[in-house]
Formats: C-alpha cells, sequence, structure tokens
C-alpha cells in the first residue's frame, strides 16, 4: 500500500535531510514495515510530506511516532505515473 502523509510545525534538525536520504536510498523496511519512498519539505512553511510502502495507516502512523514526528493527515493513495 502506498501512503501519504503529511506533518505540520516541522523545522528539520542539522542532519535531519542526510537522514531522510540515507533512509530512503537503503529501501529497507523499518520495524513497523514502513519503506520511506520519497519525502518533501518546505522549512519556511514547517511543512512536510512523505510518501512511503506499507502495509497499512496504523504503521506509518507508528513509524513516525518513533521517531518524534507525528503524523496530522494520512491517506492511502494510488499512484497515477512514476516521476
Amino acid at each position: 500500500m502506498i501512503v501519504l502523509d503529511c506533518h505540520r510545525r516541522t523545522q528539520l534538525g542539522e542532519g535531519t535531510e542526510a537522514k531522510w536520504a540515507e533512509a530512503i536510498s537503503s529501501g529497507i523496511k523499518d520495524e513497523f514495515g514502513v519503506r520511506p519512498l520519497h519525502i518533501y519539505y518546505n522549512n519556511a512553511e514547517g511543512r512536510a510530506c512523505c510518501v512511503s510502502d506499507a502495509p497499512n495507516i496504523v504503521a506509518v502512523r507508528q513509524s513516525h511516532r518513533k521517531v518524534g514526528m507525528p503524523c496530522e493527515d494520512v491517506l492511502a493513495v494510488d499512484c497515477v505515473a512514476q516521476c
């Protein structure tokens, strides 16, 4: 299942971008079965959106909560075309 989640009031700390890039490039699923595919952010607006491959929405919420980034909005989505 492909899941899109969004965060408000998010500011990336030092090294966060590199950690996210590593998580995406590794292709490894976490303990909740979530594998990040893409992460988009806007520090000026304090927002971030993630696209993940996950078994379900609950797993995405658990995965994000564990790293201190709880999700406000989570939605299972379909892909129209590859970017």
